[in-house]
């Protein structure tokens, strides 16, 4: 499986790195218009991502608006709702208001950061990627 980790903030994105380790090869990116730089060209290049876990709040490019761009991209190419990467939302919000929002920009799965194994394992079981 192949896996994108977007966040900002270094040691999140190196600890959710190492969390994704086991689970395929991982990539990363420290905003989301780099990450919709690399979702566009691993589909132009025949190797597109299956899982992405993204940042909610970057610079540059909110994770939500991300997800709409790759969305965007997954529509371009004829990949149908639900066919396409996987998105698991990381935040330090837990509020209703922030995790509906991420929902609807297109994630399938939402955890609040401090990310452990744990947390990631059972929301990738829930999303229907990997199991417990």
């Amino acid at each position: 499986m192949r896996i994108l980790v977007v966040d900002d903030d270094f040691v999140s994105r190196e600890k959710l790195k190492a969390i994704l380790a086991p689970y395929g090869d991982v990539e990363s990116a420290e905003d989301g218009e780099a990450a919709v730089r690399m979702f566009e060209a691993a589909h132009r290049a025949g190797t597109p991502f299956h899982l992405a876990t993204m940042d909610v709040n970057m610079p540059c490019l909110p994770g939500g608006a991300a997800v709409q761009q790759f969305r965007a991209i997954e529509n371009l190419r004829g990949i149908r709702e639900g066919e396409g990467a996987k998105v698991l939302m990381v935040s330090m919000r837990g509020d209703s208001r922030a995790v509906l929002s991420s929902f609807r920009f297109g994630c399938e799965g939402y955890v609040v950061k401090p990310v452990t194994p744990d947390n990631v394992g059972a929301a990738l079981a829930k999303m229907g990627v990997a199991r417990t």
